[in-house]
Protein backbone atom coordinates (compact mmCIF):
# COMPACT_ATOMS: atom_id res chain seq x y z
CA UNK A 1 0.00 0.00 0.00
CA UNK A 2 2.86 2.54 0.69
CA UNK A 3 4.68 1.62 -2.28
CA UNK A 4 1.60 2.81 -4.39
CA UNK A 5 1.15 5.87 -2.31
CA UNK A 6 4.80 6.93 -3.22
CA UNK A 7 3.94 5.77 -6.84
CA UNK A 8 0.90 7.98 -7.19
CA UNK A 9 2.97 10.80 -5.35
CA UNK A 10 5.84 10.69 -7.63
CA UNK A 11 3.49 10.26 -10.59
CA UNK A 12 1.85 13.65 -9.33
CA UNK A 13 5.38 15.27 -9.10
CA UNK A 14 5.91 14.81 -12.67
CA UNK A 15 2.47 15.43 -13.92
CA UNK A 16 2.99 19.18 -12.22
CA UNK A 17 6.85 19.18 -13.74
CA UNK A 18 5.68 18.49 -16.69
CA UNK A 19 2.85 21.34 -17.28
CA UNK A 20 5.78 23.61 -15.20
CA UNK A 21 7.82 23.26 -17.91
CA UNK A 22 5.71 23.37 -21.04
CA UNK A 23 4.26 26.42 -19.98
CA UNK A 24 7.84 27.75 -18.82
CA UNK A 25 7.07 28.78 -15.36
CA UNK A 26 10.78 28.50 -14.74
CA UNK A 27 11.43 31.72 -15.95
CA UNK A 28 9.03 33.82 -13.61
CA UNK A 29 9.89 30.99 -10.49
CA UNK A 30 12.28 33.06 -7.98
CA UNK A 31 14.84 29.58 -7.56
CA UNK A 32 17.47 31.22 -9.70
CA UNK A 33 18.54 27.46 -10.88
CA UNK A 34 15.44 26.81 -12.49
CA UNK A 35 15.93 30.26 -14.62
CA UNK A 36 19.44 28.68 -15.54
CA UNK A 37 18.67 25.86 -15.96
CA UNK A 38 15.60 26.84 -18.00
CA UNK A 39 13.84 23.87 -16.04
CA UNK A 40 12.24 23.09 -13.15
CA UNK A 41 14.77 22.33 -10.10
CA UNK A 42 12.16 22.23 -7.38
CA UNK A 43 9.06 20.87 -6.27
CA UNK A 44 6.77 21.38 -8.90
CA UNK A 45 4.24 20.77 -7.10
CA UNK A 46 4.62 23.82 -4.84
CA UNK A 47 5.89 25.97 -7.59
CA UNK A 48 2.98 25.46 -10.30
CA UNK A 49 0.36 27.48 -7.58
CA UNK A 50 2.43 30.16 -6.95
CA UNK A 51 3.84 30.61 -10.60
CA UNK A 52 0.59 30.04 -12.68
CA UNK A 53 -0.80 32.82 -11.41
CA UNK A 54 2.22 34.92 -12.85
CA UNK A 55 1.39 34.19 -16.65
CA UNK A 56 -0.53 35.88 -18.85
CA UNK A 57 -3.98 35.67 -18.70
CA UNK A 58 -4.36 33.65 -22.25
CA UNK A 59 -2.00 31.40 -21.64
CA UNK A 60 -3.54 30.43 -18.10
CA UNK A 61 -6.89 30.52 -19.49
CA UNK A 62 -5.31 28.46 -22.37
CA UNK A 63 -4.28 25.84 -19.52
CA UNK A 64 -7.62 25.94 -17.77
CA UNK A 65 -9.76 25.18 -21.15
CA UNK A 66 -7.11 22.23 -21.75
CA UNK A 67 -7.72 20.63 -18.49
CA UNK A 68 -11.37 21.20 -18.79
CA UNK A 69 -11.31 19.57 -22.61
CA UNK A 70 -9.28 16.51 -20.43
CA UNK A 71 -12.06 16.40 -17.45
CA UNK A 72 -14.49 15.80 -20.84
CA UNK A 73 -11.95 13.19 -22.12
CA UNK A 74 -11.69 15.01 -25.31
CA UNK A 75 -8.33 13.30 -27.26
CA UNK A 76 -5.49 15.49 -26.84
CA UNK A 77 -5.14 16.27 -30.11
CA UNK A 78 -8.60 17.38 -30.60
CA UNK A 79 -8.42 19.54 -27.95
CA UNK A 80 -5.26 21.04 -29.26
CA UNK A 81 -6.69 21.96 -32.23
CA UNK A 82 -10.47 23.36 -30.76
CA UNK A 83 -7.84 25.55 -28.26
CA UNK A 84 -5.97 26.91 -31.48
CA UNK A 85 -8.80 27.35 -33.12
CA UNK A 86 -10.56 29.44 -30.67
CA UNK A 87 -7.01 31.59 -30.26
CA UNK A 88 -5.95 30.67 -27.30
CA UNK A 89 -3.03 28.85 -28.82
CA UNK A 90 -1.89 32.49 -30.01
CA UNK A 91 -1.70 33.04 -26.55
CA UNK A 92 0.53 30.57 -25.39
CA UNK A 93 2.65 30.64 -28.82
CA UNK A 94 3.40 34.42 -27.56
CA UNK A 95 4.64 33.62 -24.42
CA UNK A 96 6.97 31.26 -25.11
CA UNK A 97 8.56 33.16 -27.58
CA UNK A 98 8.47 36.21 -25.02
CA UNK A 99 10.04 33.95 -22.98
CA UNK A 100 13.05 32.39 -25.25
CA UNK A 101 13.81 35.99 -26.35
CA UNK A 102 14.06 37.57 -23.34
CA UNK A 103 16.33 34.48 -22.50
CA UNK A 104 18.65 34.82 -25.61
CA UNK A 105 18.73 38.63 -25.59
CA UNK A 106 22.34 40.09 -25.64
CA UNK A 107 21.57 41.56 -22.26
CA UNK A 108 20.40 38.02 -20.97
CA UNK A 109 23.99 37.05 -21.82
CA UNK A 110 25.61 39.50 -20.49
CA UNK A 111 26.87 41.67 -23.41
CA UNK A 112 26.95 44.93 -23.06
CA UNK A 113 26.20 47.18 -26.02
CA UNK A 114 29.84 49.15 -26.84
CA UNK A 115 29.02 52.94 -27.74
CA UNK A 116 30.94 54.10 -31.11
CA UNK A 117 33.46 56.70 -30.52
Amino acid sequence: MADTASRSRSDLRDWWRFWSEWLSLWSLCGNAACRRGRCCRGDATRCFPRNFQLLPEGVRDWFISLMAAKLAHLPFDYALGWLDGAGHGRALDKWNETVEESFTSPRARGEVARRSP
